[in-house]
């Protein structure tokens, strides 16, 4: 995560964050987080790019954890925004440096949560061994990640582009595997319905991170190529694929040692 493009859009948006992603984590998305990763109230949950904590104060709510979600995030303003919620405890840090960041302060989650967040990795494979070697015997990792054909509405540039940096989940699984963890592949679908004027805001404001890679002028250009301003509503059909992982103990620490790079 060392993009320092990435870095300033996420210091950019964090003000209008949780108004942009709000809406696109409904009550049924994550009751299937919850499931896909089998919480219950004594799970030792961490969620990795946590952003303002949105995801985990939703998780919280529904289970009300006995033990604080970590929420690890490297930008400072999604941190200082981060929700005041005593189930949540906010850790600055990235993927790459998860170990690091964590301090050994915290260890052995029965449950880890990256959402939307494995595509800014700028080394999957490394980052996926970080993530396995915090994971307690028995437990799960959850990737959820949008496919390379983005369902949003997207201006052409925006979707090419998106195309070409959005990592294959056969390639991460590929990965995972070879770390001697099992994968269960499935998907989501999740229909939302928005004001018309407000999802051009959420483009102005860039609410995707590829977004950010386009300037001022191309943005509204985007947007009067899409007709928005026509429109009173937007129908996004949210499509998701979920990557759950689960360790096989015995194979998986010896393979965490050998970093295997991704096509």
């Amino acid at each position: 995560m060392g993009d320092k493009l990435l870095h300033n859009h996420y210091e950019a948006i964090a003000s209008s964050y949780d108004s942009a992603w709000g809406p696109l984590n409904p009550p049924e998305l994550i009751r299937d987080v919850v499931t896909h990763l089998g919480l219950d109230r004594q799970s030792r949950v961490l969620d990795i790019g946590a952003g303002t904590g949105l995801v985990a104060a939703r998780i919280a709510a529904e289970l009300r954890p006995i033990h604080p979600i970590i929420c690890l995030d490297p930008n400072h303003s999604m941190i200082q925004r981060m929700q005041q919620d005593p189930h949540l405890i906010a850790v600055r840090g990235d993927v790459e440096h998860l170990t690091d960041a964590l301090c050994g302060k915290y260890a052995s989650f029965t449950a880890v949560l990256m959402k939307d967040v494995i595509h800014h990795s700028y080394d999957i494979a490394q980052a996926l061994a970080q993530v396995l070697q915090v994971v307690a015997p028995g437990g799960t990792v959850l990737v959820v990640m949008t496919p390379r054909l983005i369902s949003y509405p997207l201006f052409s540039a925006a979707r090419e582009l998106y195309a070409l940096r959005q990592p294959d989940p056969a390639s991460i699984t590929a990965s995972i595997i070879s770390f001697g963890a099992r994968v269960y592949r499935s998907a989501g679908r999740y229909d939302i319905s928005l004001p018309a004027s407000r999802y051009a805001d959420m483009i102005r404001n860039r609410f995707l991170s590829v977004l950010s890679r386009f300037s001022n002028q191309e943005i509204q250009h985007g947007i009067s190529e899409l007709g928005i301003n026509s429109w009173e509503h937007v129908i996004l059909h949210m499509e998701l694929d979920f990557l759950r992982i689960e360790l096989d103990f015995s194979r998986a620490h010896s393979a965490t040692q050998r970093v295997v790079p991704l096509a």
